[in-house]
């Protein structure tokens, strides 16, 4: 009886997934566009704001421009909303009551 010879199956190469970005990607910015945005803003969201990015990506290409040695000045955390730190503080005199 004659066997028939069959090519082993081969699996097919899975079709890369793209993936979408949270936000869109602009034309590249320039760190000399940058650098005074960066410098004349009170906060991050204001420099994001004037890439039309968020300012996770402001405050992450601040970081990464300090780290290549440019000195740029350090902003808050807090963004525009700012916290008023006698309220929190009595805030937090009256949760321990």
């Amino acid at each position: 009886m004659a066997t028939r010879k069959t090519k082993p199956a081969v699996a097919k190469k899975a079709e890369p997934v793209k993936k979408e970005r949270n936000t869109p990607r602009g034309t590249p910015v320039k760190a000399m566009d940058f650098v005074p945005v960066w410098q004349g803003a009170s906060n991050a969201d204001e420099v994001a704001e004037h890439f039309e990015r968020d300012s996770n990506w402001a405050s992450s290409f601040a970081s990464r421009l300090r780290s290549m040695g440019i000195n740029l000045k350090k902003m808050s955390r807090e963004g525009r909303k700012g916290i008023d730190i006698d309220e929190m503080n009595a805030l937090a005199e009256k949760s321990l009551k």
